[in-house]
């Protein structure tokens, strides 16, 4: 009999998410991970790519693969693991669990046809916030957001 895998851990309710120092970028949705290296590769300053999953262990972990931060975590122990990452100039943050540890200068959610209320419900208020809504993630639209971020007035973001 083959194994059923697990689903992951529900979101948890995060009341205060972390301000981060630095640019702060949260992305989820389809297409995620590829929309945000494009991103974090772009940026005017070099930038951290973090992927966030909840798993059912206890505790976290943080580690490396290739260029990412990779953090698995247990949602009791979501906002401790991201508060434990060292400050970057930029964090380019993959995923609903970044999307709902952090508070965000950008929040990208590509919705894919998704609607608001289809969202787990400690996404949806991160995604009523997002800075920019796409209906798909396309490669040369992180690498245009990236740019436009250049600019001097983006900077403050």
């Amino acid at each position: 009999m083959a194994k059923t895998p697990l689903e992951r851990p529900a979101l948890p309710e995060v009341t205060r998410p972390l301000e981060r120092p630095g640019r702060t970028v949260a992305v989820h949705g389809p297409g995620a991970e590829a929309f945000a290296r494009a991103l974090a590769a772009d940026l005017p300053e070099p930038a951290r790519l973090v992927r966030v999953a909840l798993r059912h262990a206890p505790g976290f972990e943080v580690t490396r693969d290739g260029d990412a931060t990779v953090v698995h975590a247990h949602p009791d122990a979501l906002v401790e693991a991201v508060s434990g990452l060292s400050p970057d100039d930029a964090t380019v943050g993959v995923g609903p669990a970044w999307a709902v540890a952090v508070r965000a200068d950008l929040h990208v959610w590509i919705r894919a046809g998704r609607s608001l209320a289809s969202l787990p419900a400690p996404l949806r208020e991160p995604a009523r916030r997002a800075s920019l809504v796409l209906e798909e993630a396309r490669l040369e639209t992180a690498r245009a957001l990236a740019s436009a971020l250049a600019t001097p007035r983006a900077r403050d973001l």
